[in-house]
C-alpha cells in the first residue's frame, strides 16, 4: 500500500512538471493566441501602402493554371481587387473581407467581388466544369505563416498553397506587364530545350505537358502549372529536371522564349514551336456556318463557346435541341460526339446516337464515338468536312451519321420522331459565313 501511494505521488509530481513545462512554452491560452494572430494579420494586411500581390490558383489540380491578383486591404473591412486574369489590369472591384478564427486565423472574402469571386462562383456553368462546380476556386484561406513582406495561405477547399507578397510600387504596373506577356503566349505547341536538346511540349489552360527523357531510354511526362509574372512565368511548384529544381523563367522578346533562371538550369528554354498543318484555333470555329448533309439538306449553324476554350454549343440542326461539340487542342480540330440530349418527365432518355447509315445501320450512344471535322482547302473560305471518325465497334465499320433514338425506362428503345427530322446522314460539310 505504501509503495502504491509512493508511485501515485511521483506520477502526480511528474504530471505537474509537464503542465508547468507547457505553461512555460505557451504563456497564453489558445483562444488568446489565435486572437492575437488575428490582430497581427489585420495590421499586417493594412500596412502595405500598395497592397499585396497574390499568386492565385483555382482548382485542386491547378488545371486552369494561376493568375495574379492585387489586394489592397483598407479600413471598413474592405478590399480593393485588380487582376491580370481578364486582360484588364486597370479594372478594380471592391468587396468585404474578414479575418476569422477557425483552427487558426483565416482570411475570408465575405461578399461577391466581380474579379475575385469569378473563379469560386459555382454558377459559372458556361465557362467551366458544369453546374454547381465552376472553376472550384477558393474564397476562404488558412493563414499559415508570415513575415513583414510575405504571407503564406492555403485554400480551405483546394488545399492549394497561395503566396502574397508586399508590393513596393503600384500594382497596376505589375499587372500591365504580366498581361502584356500573357498575350504573347499564343502557341499551343512549345519545345523545352535543355542544353540544346529539344523536347516537345503541349500547352493548354496555363499548363504545360512536358515529356522528358528518363533512365534506360524511357520518358516521363510532367505537368507544369504556371502563372504569368511581370518578367516571365513561374511554375506553381518546383519540378525536377535533370536532377535540379526548375520554377522561374524570364521572357526574352527577341527569341520569344522563356529562359529558366534557376541555379544550374540556365540552359533550359521554353520556345514556341510550329503548329501542325491545317491547325485551327478555338476562336476560328465560333460564328455562323452553312452545313449540308448527304441528302442535300441545308442548315444555318451557329457555333458559340460553351465551356472555357474546350467546348462549343452548336445550334441550327433542329429547333428542339442544341448539340455540344469539343475542341481538340492537340489537333486543332473540332469533334462531334454521340450525346444525351434530354431526359423527359417519365424518365425516357433522348440520345443523338452515332449511326452507320449506309452499311450496317448500327447505332451507339457511346460518347467516345465522334466525328472529327477536318479543314478543307478552299480558296477564300473556311471549310470543314466531317468525314473522319475516331472509333469503330466490334465487327463494324466506322460510323458516319447521327440518329435520334429514345430509351424508355420500360420497354424497347426506338427511333425518336417527335421533333420532326430524326435522321442526319453524313458526310457533313460546313462553310463559314
Amino acid at each position: 500500500m505504501k509503495k502504491l501511494i509512493y508511485i501515485l505521488l511521483v506520477f502526480t509530481i511528474v504530471c505537474s512538471s509537464c503542465v508547468q513545462d507547457v505553461d512555460d512554452v505557451y504563456d497564453a491560452p489558445v483562444a488568446q493566441r489565435v486572437e492575437q494572430a488575428v490582430q497581427e494579420y489585420q495590421t499586417l494586411l493594412r500596412s502595405a501602402e500598395y497592397g499585396w500581390l497574390m499568386e492565385y490558383y483555382p482548382s485542386p489540380s491547378q488545371s486552369y493554371g494561376g493568375y495574379l491578383y492585387v489586394m489592397k486591404f483598407v479600413e471598413g473591412d474592405k478590399v480593393i481587387v485588380s487582376t491580370d486574369a481578364f486582360g484588364k489590369p486597370q479594372e478594380t472591384a471592391e468587396s468585404l473581407y474578414s479575418i476569422k478564427k477557425d483552427m487558426g486565423p483565416t482570411l475570408n472574402f465575405d461578399s461577391y467581388n466581380a474579379l475575385f469571386s469569378y473563379f469560386s462562383d459555382p454558377d459559372i456553368t458556361d465557362e467551366a466544369g458544369g453546374s454547381g462546380k465552376g472553376y472550384e476556386g477558393d474564397y476562404e484561406f488558412l493563414l499559415r505563416s508570415h513575415t513583414e513582406n510575405e504571407i503564406i495561405l492555403r485554400g480551405k477547399k483546394t488545399k492549394n498553397m497561395i503566396k502574397m507578397t508586399r508590393l513596393t510600387g503600384p500594382g497596376v504596373d505589375v499587372l500591365t506587364k504580366s498581361t502584356s506577356i500573357s498575350q504573347k503566349m499564343f502557341a499551343v505547341y512549345y519545345t523545352v530545350e535543355i542544353a540544346g536538346e529539344p523536347q516537345t511540349v503541349f500547352m493548354q489552360e496555363r499548363n504545360f505537358t512536358v515529356t522528358l527523357p528518363a533512365a534506360e531510354g524511357m520518358t516521363v511526362e510532367q505537368k507544369w502549372s504556371y502563372l504569368i509574372t511581370d518578367t516571365g512565368l513561374k511554375l506553381y511548384a518546383p519540378v525536377e529536371v535533370s536532377g535540379k529544381k526548375v520554377q522561374n523563367f524570364v521572357y526574352d522578346a527577341v527569341t520569344q522564349s522563356y529562359n529558366c533562371i534557376d541555379e544550374g538550369m540556365e540552359s533550359l528554354k521554353i520556345k514556341p514551336a510550329a503548329l501542325p498543318e491545317g491547325y485551327m484555333h478555338f476562336d476560328d470555329f465560333i460564328g455562323s456556318w452553312k452545313m449540308t448533309d448527304y441528302d442535300n439538306n441545308t442548315y444555318n449553324i451557329q457555333i458559340s463557346k460553351k465551356f472555357k476554350d474546350d467546348s462549343f454549343y452548336m445550334k441550327g440542326l433542329n429547333a428542339n435541341f442544341t448539340v455540344m461539340l469539343y475542341y481538340n487542342y492537340k489537333l486543332g480540330r473540332i469533334e462531334w460526339p454521340s450525346q444525351l440530349l434530354q431526359t423527359t418527365g417519365d424518365g425516357t432518355r433522348i440520345w443523338f446516337c452515332a449511326w452507320d447509315a449506309f452499311a450496317s445501320t448500327s447505332l451507339s450512344g457511346n460518347t467516345s464515338y465522334r466525328l472529327i471535322g477536318e479543314p478543307k482547302a478552299d480558296a477564300g473560305k473556311t471549310t470543314i468536312e466531317w468525314t473522319k471518325n475516331n472509333g469503330t465497334w466490334s465487327g463494324k465499320t466506322g460510323w458516319n451519321s447521327f440518329i435520334l433514338w429514345k430509351y424508355p425506362k420500360e420497354g424497347s428503345s426506338s427511333e425518336y420522331k417527335d421533333w420532326g427530322q430524326s435522321r442526319y446522314r453524313g458526310g457533313f460539310t460546313m462553310i463559314k459565313d
